[in-house]
C-alpha cells in the first residue's frame, strides 16, 4: 500500500472567534514548518550580536504566533513598528484571546519547543565552539584592518610603558 492510498487529510481545521464584531479564524493545527519558522524568526531577530534580546524574544514569538496562526493580514504599515503592534494586541487582549483559542496541547507544543531552542542557542552562544566559529568568521575581515593598526605600533614605547607601570606596582 502507498502512503497516498491512505488519503490521511492533516487539516485539523479552525476555530472561529469574535472580535469587535469581526470572525477571525484560528487554526487548530499548524504544519510543523509553520512552527519551526515561528521560532527561528524570533530567534534570529531578537539576536542582538552579543546578546539575546529576551524581551525582544518574547514580543516576537507571540507577534508571529498571532500571524500564523490566525486569518488576519497585517500589511507592512501594521509590521512597520512591531513594538507598537505588540503594544496594541497585548493590551487589547487579543493576544490572550488567540492563545487561547489553540488548542492547550497545540501550544504547548510550540512553547516547549521554543523554550527548548533558545536554551540550546544560548547554551552554544556560550561554548569555546561558537567563539571558534565566530572568530573564523570575522577574524579574515579584521586582519587587514588589526595589520594596519600595527604597522605604527612602537615595541619600544610599549616596553617603556611596561617599565614605567611595573615601577609603579601596576602589573596587571
Amino acid at each position: 500500500m502507498k502512503f497516498k492510498d491512505l488519503k490521511i487529510n492533516a487539516d485539523a481545521g479552525v476555530k472561529e472567534i469574535t472580535w469587535n464584531g469581526n470572525t477571525i479564524q484560528v487554526k487548530q493545527y499548524l504544519p510543523s514548518a509553520d512552527k519551526s519558522s515561528i521560532i527561528q524568526s524570533a530567534i534570529q531577530e531578537a539576536d542582538r550580536g552579543t546578546v539575546l534580546d529576551t524581551y525582544a524574544l518574547e514580543v516576537l514569538f507571540d507577534l508571529y504566533t498571532v500571524f500564523k496562526y490566525t486569518d488576519i493580514e497585517f500589511d507592512d504599515e501594521d509590521r512597520a513598528d512591531l513594538y507598537a503592534l505588540y503594544d496594541k494586541l497585548e493590551v487589547s487582549g487579543y493576544i490572550d484571546a488567540i492563545v487561547d483559542a489553540i488548542p492547550d496541547d497545540e501550544y504547548d507544543i510550540l512553547q516547549s519547543n521554543f523554550e527548548k531552542i533558545v536554551t540550546e542557542y544560548l547554551s552554544y552562544r556560550d561554548s569555546a565552539r561558537a567563539v571558534v566559529e565566530q572568530l573564523s568568521i570575522f577574524a579574515p575581515t579584521k586582519a587587514a584592518e588589526i595589520g594596519e593598526q600595527l604597522k605604527d605600533f612602537d615595541v619600544n614605547k610599549m616596553q617603556e610603558i611596561l617599565a614605567i607601570a611595573e615601577a609603579a606596582g601596576i602589573n596587571n
